[in-house]
């Protein structure tokens, strides 16, 4: 296989919100006139382990709470992707020239309501908890109001916002010509609580 460079981006690029959607496409445009060899994979959330800032910090708030606030009503989609994945696609893309000078969406296995995601991980540490559904403007309201109060508050206006998008992706280049097959939700979810020192009730 030939040498290249791989490059991660983000599927922050699709977003309407996200504050430096704009400078991950020019980085991205940069990339492509290089005239370097490269390929480009934008994953979604991702997780697996206990330093990362979304997933691990949702098992701790079930972990030790009766009650989850769900923002915007925890209707909204997301599709995380396990940091063991997105690893294994980083190396399928070394190893197929076919790759070079492509652009790959890397998401996982399924994709999940944040109420639905909240009830898997109370399900397999057996944690029985009240969700509390909160309107989307009450939400905006409150992480502003929260933040401009405590600057270091792990929440911010454009991650409520970003929860009106639909954030589920197709994987289906990387599939055909990385034969990337990313595991379920469940599945990486109990992994991760498993290196966190939880001992997960249920098996994928």
């Amino acid at each position: 296989p030939s040498r290249r460079l791989i490059v991660i981006s983000s599927t922050g690029v699709f977003s309407r919100y996200r504050s430096i959607a704009g400078r991950l496409r020019s980085c991205e445009l940069e990339v492509e006139c290089s005239g370097l060899p490269y390929t480009i994979l934008r994953p979604t959330m991702i997780y697996g382990t206990h330093l990362d800032r979304n997933i691990s910090r949702l098992i701790r708030l079930i972990a030790r709470s009766r009650i989850v606030p769900l923002p915007a009503g925890g209707s909204s989609i997301f599709h995380p992707v396990h940091v063991d994945d997105l690893a294994s696609c980083i190396i399928a893309s070394l190893k197929r020239d076919r790759s070079i000078g492509k652009t790959y969406t890397v998401p996982g296995g399924s994709s999940h309501p944040l109420k639905e995601i909240v009830r898997i991980i109370s399900s397999l540490i057996e944690r029985r908890v009240v969700t509390v559904p909160v309107p989307y403007g009450v939400s905006l309201a409150a992480v502003r109001l929260i933040g401009s109060i405590r600057p270091r508050f792990p929440m911010n206006a454009e991650q409520i916002q970003r929860l009106l998008e639909d954030k589920s992706y197709d994987y289906e280049a990387a599939r055909d010509e990385l034969d990337y097959s990313p595991m379920p939700f469940r599945e990486g979810v109990s992994r991760q609580l498993r290196e966190m020192g939880f001992a997960p009730s249920v098996q994928p």
